[in-house]
């Protein structure tokens, strides 16, 4: 093998890990007609999206592993639309966790585009536990598009707002989406009483 041969190996070696470390790994929604797994948790929310380029989720992190978990903000799909107050839900191994970060990545390939870290002392950042056979609610949150057409820049941000959710809503909007799942205990992150 020559030496060119050598370095231009080396140098398709770098430039696919590169690529492979900007891919984002979206978990899979529960579909909607599966049957709980006892021996696993299940992380939910009810999103909203205003229509954009691209998709964007929560990154969730087990504190005790690292290991990473994203749930998107609505179903990804190749031709954007809004979404509002669309349940998503994750199966995730029981441990406890945190929201560690919000990002944006192309629905098309999964490539991340950005990501925002959120703070562990923020309300959304708090640290919660997820138990086997259980169904932990992390809130309603609805994201929006802002564009700045000042200067002709085009320039455009996202805006991540909590909305209120009760309880009892919560678990109406998990036994509509996924009735297997409606008998699981569910608590509630970020809910009112």
């Amino acid at each position: 093998m020559t030496k060119v041969q050598y370095f231009a190996g080396m140098l398709c070696i770098l430039l696919l890990s590169a690529c492979a470390t900007n891919r984002v790994n979206v978990y899979t929604t529960v579909p909607f007609a599966q049957a709980p797994d006892l021996s696993s948790g299940y992380v939910a929310g009810l999103f909203s999206r205003d229509w954009g380029s691209g998709s964007l989720g929560f990154g969730i992190v087990n504190v005790d592993t690292a290991a990473e978990y994203v749930i998107s903000f609505g179903t990804d799909s190749r031709l954007q639309s809004s979404i509002r107050d669309e349940v998503g839900m994750i199966q995730i191994p029981p441990g406890n966790y945190r929201i560690a970060y919000w990002l944006t990545y192309s629905t098309l390939d999964r490539e991340k585009r950005s990501q925002n870290e959120i703070p562990a002392d923020s309300a959304i950042g708090s640290t919660f536990a997820v138990a086997p056979g259980e169904i932990l609610f992390i809130g309603s949150y609805a994201a929006r598009l802002e564009r700045d057409q000042n200067g002709g820049n085009n320039a455009a941000s996202w805006t991540i707002m909590p909305q209120q959710i009760a309880l009892p809503t919560a678990n109406k909007a998990i036994a509509k989406r996924y009735p297997e799942f409606s008998t699981l205990p569910l608590s509630c992150q970020r809910c009112i009483k």
